[in-house]
């Protein structure tokens, strides 16, 4: 039983705890500002109350001296006498109180009462301490500040307008279902990855919510996202950038889909964005648009615009003018999510795990297993990982994984034995597609909008035997970019590369390889019917085609 209930007369003060807890009730502000005010005047009660006086000096001096029990039974007096002058609400009668008896150090009446209650027995968790109200435009304020300062911006102004769009963007965070939803999740997903790369970003200059901003608004931290402009990974690259800083993008690997590498290239891009142009807002509108766009709207302004995001933001892409303030209001919800009401634990410690690379998907359980834990408790160590996923993403170049510390030996001869099994299937897989008599495999790379059923149907096998040839695809949803093998094809199976011709369109193209205009923009991710001249095309088909 709670310890609440074992004493006499608890249940009001259950009653009011249960008001805390769902936000009824809360600090001496909130409690006395969602009161009417004008009710305990209007009753007649003065702060010299006769039947009141004595009962509240006791309460603040019961209260004050830590003495719950003597507090509690001159509270129950105090309340007597407010509802004998028509006050029936224990969230009025507290917020009397507060106002016409403060306790000392402005502390509330049902707070400390609820602490001095929490220390009753073992079973009672203790209640944490009050939040003061969040305002937001205050907040933002500060915190840009701050982030300006910490980059050595001097001399920056924040723009009303833009400061209104951060803090409404928060406000979409906090109360849209979709948005809250996608935030969260992105800030579970944020708790792997923050941590293994504030480092790098330290070692740039740049403060970790930006890691945390500038992820969630590219790709929720999904390592194998992919946009319509063919952009890819947690931080979403283009080929020629992410060569430029490191990364290795070639037809057999793709380290944009390496989050920890992509991370680290990210860290320097951001840096040399912030040297170049000296102003967070502008890096931030040259990470998205690109930094050609931003140089030449900033030569279009005349000598006396000042040369700031605000001042171009109507030359920049809808996409762009909305990305610097919703990074910026990310990356200041999660370094206040407690305070907005979102996941308030603090960042793991990454120094007490052990840390393994798995470059191909492997089973949770085996993995978990070699470890000497549960599946779940794998999960619950990787918050990046849904709770039914019962294999390590699929895709994903060097996929970090957090192991107890001291286990990693074992679970990484684990992981190195499927890779070289999976790598034998594939070279196995290779070895029949050369053969005469053999049969071809693919490796299909999904495109945004695919579905297990649809790719299936192109060849023509079932959505069971794909996901056999994929186990990681047994316990989730397909994702852009990633790699599906669909093995076991006729021989007739053909597939062809197409650079497009002046003058070619879709139609033609579909007529002349006997496909569907449908599965071609399927196959391709193409949204519309226009291509471009010089755009290779990804063509499958069992037709016997005459190449001209």
């Amino acid at each position: 039983m709670h310890p609440l209930l074992r004493r006499p007369n608890a249940l009001p003060l259950l009653a009011l705890t249960l008001l805390l807890l769902s936000g009824c009730v809360g600090t001496k502000e909130a409690s006395w500002s969602d009161t009417n005010r004008s009710q305990p005047e209007a009753a007649g009660l003065a702060a010299d109350e006769p039947q009141l006086a004595p009962s509240a000096a006791a309460v603040n001096t019961a209260l004050a001296q830590g003495d719950c029990v003597a507090g509690r039974t001159a509270l129950d007096l105090a309340f007597a006498a407010l509802a004998q002058q028509g006050i029936e609400s224990d969230a009025e009668k507290l917020a009397y109180l507060d106002a016409h008896f403060p306790l000392p150090n402005e502390a509330s009446y049902l707070h400390v009462l609820l602490k001095c209650e929490a220390l009753v027995g073992a079973e009672a968790a203790p209640l944490p301490e009050p939040q003061e109200p969040v305002v937001l435009s205050v907040l933002v304020a500060e915190e840009i500040a701050a982030l300006t300062q910490s980059l050595g911006q001097t001399g920056f102004t924040l723009e009303p307008a833009l400061a209104a769009e951060i803090e409404g963007y928060i406000v979409q965070y906090q109360t849209e279902p979709k948005f809250r939803q996608f935030f969260e999740r992105s800030l579970r997903r944020a708790r792997k990855y923050v941590p293994l790369l504030a480092q790098p970003f330290a070692e740039k200059g740049l403060p970790p919510e930006l890691i945390l901003g500038v992820a969630t608004q590219e790709s929720g931290f999904n390592p194998t996202a992919r946009s319509h402009a063919a952009a890819q990974g947690a931080f979403q690259f283009m080929r020629g950038t992410a060569r430029q800083y490191g990364l290795r993008v070639d037809s057999r690997v793709d380290e944009r889909n390496a989050p920890l590498k992509a991370g680290i290239a990210a860290s320097k891009y951001l840096h040399d964005l912030l040297r170049q142009f000296g102003d967070v807002t502008l890096a931030i509108a040259a990470y998205n648009g690109g930094p050609g766009r931003v140089r030449g709207a900033l030569r279009r302004l005349g000598p006396e615009v000042p040369q700031t995001f605000w001042s171009i933001r109507s030359a920049l892409h809808a996409e762009t003018r909305s990305y610097v303030p919703r990074v910026l209001a990310a990356a200041i919800a999660g370094k206040h999510a407690a305070r907005l009401g979102f996941d308030a634990r603090p960042w793991p410690d990454v120094s007490q795990h052990g840390l393994i690379t798995i470059s191909h998907p492997a089973s949770l359980d085996d993995l978990a297993r070699a470890a000497g834990i549960t599946r779940t408790r794998l999960i619950a160590l990787n918050e990046d990982l849904e709770p039914g996923d019962t294999y390590t993403p699929n895709g994903v170049v060097e996929y970090p994984l957090f192991v107890p510390a001291g286990t990693e030996a074992q679970v990484e001869a684990v992981a190195r034995a499927v890779a070289a099994t999976q790598q034998r299937q594939v070279r196995t897989a290779a070895s029949r597609s050369s053969s005469s008599k053999g049969p071809l495999y693919v490796r299909y790379k999904v495109q945004s909008g695919n579905t297990l059923s649809g790719i299936a149907a192109w060849f023509g096998k079932s959505v069971s035997e794909i996901k056999g040839w994929n186990p990681a695809l047994a316990s989730r949803s397909l994702q852009a970019g990633e790699v599906v093998y669909v093995r076991e094809l006729p021989r007739s199976w053909k597939r062809f590369e197409h650079r497009v011709a002046r003058g070619e369109t879709l139609s033609a193209i579909a007529t002349r390889y006997r496909i569907r205009i449908a599965d071609l923009k399927a196959w391709n991710g193409l949204r519309s019917d226009t291509i471009s001249v010089g755009k290779k095309l990804v063509i499958y088909t069992q037709a016997d085609i005459r190449s001209s």
